[in-house]
C-alpha cells in the first residue's frame, strides 16, 4: 500500500475509516486471521481459484491470504490485481472495480474453477457499479464466481 506498512488496529479506532480501503484491508485481514486456524488442511476435490483485487489491497492479498490458503492441500490460489480502466488507473481500490474490468483482464488469464469477487465490489443491489451482475461474469467467464465479503471458512466449505 503505497510502499508503506498498513497500519496496527489500535490507529483505527472503531474503524469509522473502513469505506477508504486502508480501514477495510485492516478489518478483512484481522478478520482472515481469526479464522486461519479454523481453515482445513485438506480439501477433497482439487480447485484452483482466483481471487480478483484491485491495486491497493494487492500485495496484502498475496502475502497473507494467497500464501496461506495455498497450503491447503488440493487448493491452488492466485491472485490477480485489476487495472481500474473504467475510472483511471489512479483508482486502486477494490469497491470500485467493474464487471466489465474485471472480465476483461480475467478472460486473458488461465483463472481456473472459481473466480473469488470481494463483497464490496457489488453495491447494494448485487450489481457493480458498471451494473454488470456477478452472473453475467459467470456465463462470460463459464466459471463459477463465488462473492466473500471476510469469511473465507465458508468459502472453502462452499467449494469442497
Amino acid at each position: 500500500m503505497a510502499g508503506m506498512d498498513l497500519p496496527q488496529e489500535e490507529r483505527y479506532e472503531e474503524f469509522h475509516q473502513v469505506e477508504n480501503g486502508v480501514g477495510m484491508t485492516r478489518y478483512f485481514i484481522n478478520t482472515f486471521k481469526e479464522q486461519n486456524q479454523q481453515l482445513p488442511h485438506r480439501i477433497t476435490h482439487k480447485r484452483r481459484l482466483t481471487i480478483v483485487t484491485g491495486k491497493l489491497a494487492g500485495n496484502i492479498i498475496d502475502e497473507i491470504i494467497v500464501k496461506r490458503l495455498n497450503r491447503i492441500k488440493n487448493l491452488e490460489v492466485n491472485s490477480i490485481i485489476i487495472k481500474n480502466n473504467f475510472f483511471g488507473e489512479s483508482v486502486t481500490v477494490t469497491g470500485l472495480l467493474t464487471g466489465e474490468d474485471i472480465y476483461t483482464q480475467l478472460k486473458q488469464i488461465e483463472y481456473g474453477d472459481y473466480v473469488i469477487l470481494p463483497a464490496n465490489c457489488l453495491n447494494f443491489e448485487g450489481k457493480f457499479l458498471d451494473n454488470w451482475t456477478p452472473e453475467m461474469l459467470e456465463t462470460k467467464l463459464n466459471s463459477k464466481v463465488e462473492i466473500v465479503d471476510s469469511d473465507f471458512i465458508s468459502l472453502i466449505e462452499s467449494i469442497s
